[in-house]
């Protein structure tokens, strides 16, 4: 029986588009994330635990803890998608997390686009039950008269260039995300054409 000898090259069976580069790439990317997202939601769930419940209770929407977990499971399940994608070249779940990326990206950009836009246009926030009808000097002392919306935009004027830092720095991984999940569906897609074109020909090798 003749063997194949080393330098033979490869059949088309063996022959493969998908590049294990881009596709342990694009894991080791996710599975970071993922590892990330794992410690928001344990902070998150600390954060709930440790505060007393009246106080969560009574900011509910803005408790940095609820966003923490908010942003957790989110990351979680979208990079969840991207690690058993790329590991199990599953197009389906590649697909979502791709998608899943383009849509934050866009919201990311749109707030920042309307965040810049509005920036001059707050709201005094100052409130509380016959709180209004007092003086400047006599509110001051029974409540913050500098309201939280005003804070906030003073805090971001003062600090563009470290916004724009972290704006940046979220935005490199998401392209870099977007554009591995690409890259290794176009590969799947070729792939599974090849496997289609051998299966036709190995079953009517006269077509």
């Amino acid at each position: 029986m003749a063997r194949t000898s080393r330098g033979a090259p490869r059949s088309d069976e063996e022959f493969t588009f998908v590049s294990p580069a881009v596709k342990y790439l694009l894991f080791i990317f996710n599975f970071i994330f993922w590892i990330i997202s794992l410690v928001l939601v344990l902070i998150g769930v600390y954060a709930r635990i440790v505060k007393h419940a009246e106080t969560a209770l009574a900011c509910l929407a803005v408790d940095p803890a609820v966003m923490l977990l908010i942003v957790g499971v989110l990351m979680f399940i979208i990079t969840f998608c991207g690690c058993v994608g790329s590991l199990r070249e599953n197009l389906c779940l590649l697909q979502t997390f791709c998608i899943c990326l383009i849509v934050i990206f866009i919201l990311q950009l749109t707030a920042g686009v309307l965040g810049f836009i509005f920036s001059d246009k707050v709201i005094n926030t100052m409130c509380g039950h016959n709180i209004q009808e007092l003086d400047y000097i006599e509110a001051g002392n029974r409540i913050h008269t500098n309201g939280c919306i005003d804070k906030i935009v003073d805090w971001i004027h003062s600090n563009l260039f470290l916004l724009g830092g972290i704006a940046l720095g979220l935005a490199i991984p998401q392209l870099a995300g977007m554009l591995l999940s690409q890259i290794l569906m176009n590969q799947i897609k070729d792939q599974i054409e090849l496997q289609n074109y051998n299966q036709k020909h190995s079953s009517d090798p006269w077509s």
